[in-house]
């Protein structure tokens, strides 16, 4: 589901119901994450993010959100690479929900 901030950015039809479950997670993201561009000039994109939030979906829900930040920076420089070591920039900022 998109949601945009600018007029006529997302459609009126552009609706999503879900139905939530304790212990569900929501990660709502920016373009600051999907527009993160590798050494071969390859962007994550949408697809790339959803790869990286499945692999992290497991981790306990405090290690996701840094989960998710560490396989970014990795995508982004080609190797192992944790973002406490190097932060993965101010653009990376997402909330991650867990519905109760």
């Amino acid at each position: 589901m998109v949601l945009g901030a600018l007029p006529n950015a997302v459609g009126t039809e552009a609706t999503l119901d879900v139905t939530l479950e304790a212990g569900d997670r929501i990660v709502l993201y920016t373009d600051g994450i999907t527009d993160v561009f590798n050494s071969s000039g390859d962007m994550l994109g949408v697809e790339g993010v959803q790869k990286i939030v499945r692999e992290t979906s497991l981790l306990p829900f405090k290690q996701m959100k840094q989960g998710i930040l560490d396989l970014v920076a990795e995508w982004r420089d080609g190797r192992d690479r944790r973002c406490v070591a190097r932060p993965c920039g101010s653009s990376l900022r997402f909330p991650l929900v867990r519905y109760l």
